[in-house]
């Protein structure tokens, strides 16, 4: 989870970005516990609390490509990202207080043609959060994240749980979502939804039902309802999750996760995930039209063309993944993954062009990982990659280490070899990547300076493509 953050805040577009927000969605749902609203800890220090930290990275990226005799250079990223968190905790007999802030802002230091430069500046959470142990209510108000109850991702609202039995909490909730978190609140589209709560039965078993209804511009966007469940006992586990929608009649979301203990310490995991993308909503239909609302889009279209038009913009992305792993001896480990993912296309509907499938991509990797071979506490990964899709193959050879030089300092070289086969021109793609980082961590200060670079060369018909790209970056946090 917190390498998927740290990718999404160095590269917060792109389609990479909207599959890791994918698997942070499903991970929330992982990583839920039961809750126990109004049953807090007797013995909890009463009184203010107070955490959070500052920090900034200053990231520059520089590409340059050689081709037929001219070189073409591009600064796709020159710019310093800083964040803020601050997390405030009032616990008393009867009453907890809870607010949190994080937000953060990128300067970009490239300039436009205009002169003008795309800074940015994002709010991922605010909220106050207020819990009154007699009555068991929990409230929170503020721009905030479930990943549950059928609210996935972020949303501009309020969430209510009351807790009527230790095994049976009710929860609502009613907000406007986000797209983006650099966009401030707007109430274009607005949902609320409804969800129980059930367990944890058996000391391994809770699950929770769900119902939400979404409008967009006085339109129903979206009508679900889902069932969660989460089973957790010593050497096994498994998560399901399933949104309906009952406007559409078009399954959402169905992911599976499961783990399991095999006989001599042998570890099975296995994650399969099928899922509407974009998420099937009336707001679909606008995609690849000249308008923006659904007003302008029903001149030419009735309501039933409209909500056509939506499922014809909403592919299938399936991605199927399975891990085995085994420890040999007290300083090895192994590991085994197995990666499907595909993505459906779209038909041609509504003057908008179809759009192809992507394909069945399919990698097989194995990963060797070594801890205290040199050092105490060092770490070494040896990683072996292949992967076959409609397009090419890859095969990838990478490795990295994690090395205690003196105090609280660390140094991590890494290198990584690729060799890419394109069918489409028969043409193969060679790419040296090495990289250095070097951290310190004590308690909650991080000290971090990263630099690479990407050497990549290709034969093309008649002549050869080079490819280089350099980056660093320099940055800091301070915790309290």
């Amino acid at each position: 989870k917190a390498e998927y953050e740290e990718y999404l805040r160095r590269y917060p577009k792109g389609p990479g970005a909207d599959r890791v927000r994918a698997r942070l969605k499903t991970l929330a749902v992982a990583g839920r516990k039961p809750r126990n609203i109004g049953a807090g800890n007797q013995e909890e220090q009463t009184g203010w609390f107070w955490s959070g930290g500052v920090s900034q990275l200053y990231r520059r990226d520089q590409n340059k490509v050689t081709s037929s005799g001219q070189s073409f250079n591009a600064t796709t990223q020159n710019a310093l990202i800083n964040y803020g968190d601050l997390l405030a905790r009032r616990r008393g007999e009867r009453f907890e207080f809870l607010s949190r802030v994080y937000a953060g802002y990128t300067r970009s230091l490239v300039k436009n043609t205009d002169g003008s430069s795309n800074n940015q500046s994002q709010v991922n959470a605010a909220f106050i959060e207020l819990t009154d142990k007699q009555w068991n209510l929990t409230g929170r108000v503020g721009r905030q994240s479930r990943g549950t109850g059928g609210v996935f991702g972020s949303f501009d609202g309020a969430w209510l749980a009351y807790r009527i039995t230790p095994r049976f909490t009710i929860n609502a909730t009613y907000g406007y979502p986000v797209d983006t978190v650099t966009e401030g609140p707007k109430s274009g589209r607005s949902f609320s939804g409804l969800s129980l709560d059930f367990g944890t039965f058996l000391q391994s078993l809770d699950f929770s039902t769900y119902v939400v209804r979404q409008s967009f511009e006085g339109q129903v966007d979206r009508r679900a309802v889902g069932l969660e469940t989460r089973y957790f006992r010593p050497g096994r586990s498994l998560i399901a999750l399933v949104d309906y929608d009952t406007y559409f009649k078009s399954i959402n979301n169905l992911t599976l996760i499961g783990s399991l203990t095999l006989p001599r310490n042998w570890q099975l995991s296995v994650n399969l995930d099928r899922r509407n993308a974009p998420l099937l909503t009336i707001r679909n239909a606008l995609i690849g039209q000249p308008v923006t609302t659904l007003d302008d889009l029903g001149i030419n279209f009735t309501q039933d063309e409209i909500n056509r038009l939506a499922r014809d913009r909403t592919a299938k992305s399936d991605v199927y993944a399975v891990t085995l792993s085994h420890p040999l001896g007290e300083r090895y480990q192994i590991s085994t993954d197995l990666y499907m993912t595909k993505t459906d296309g779209t038909p041609a509907s509504g003057n908008v062009p179809a759009s192809p499938a992507s394909g069945t991509d399919r990698a097989l990797q194995f990963q060797i990982f070594g801890t205290s071979l040199w050092k105490p506490s060092d770490l070494h990964v040896l990683s072996l990659r292949y992967e076959k899709s409609d397009t090419g193959t890859t095969e990838s050879v990478s490795l990295s280490s994690r090395l205690p030089v003196f105090g609280q300092w660390r140094l991590g070289p890494r290198l990584r070899v690729d060799r890419i086969h394109y069918d489409i021109d028969d043409t193969t793609q060679l790419t040296l990547s090495p990289s250095m980082r070097l951290e310190y961590l004590r308690s909650r200060t991080l000290f971090e300076f990263e630099v690479g670079s990407d050497f990549g060369s290709r034969d093309i018909p008649l002549d050869k493509q080079k490819t280089n790209s350099y980056y660093f970056s320099l940055g800091y946090r301070l915790g309290f």
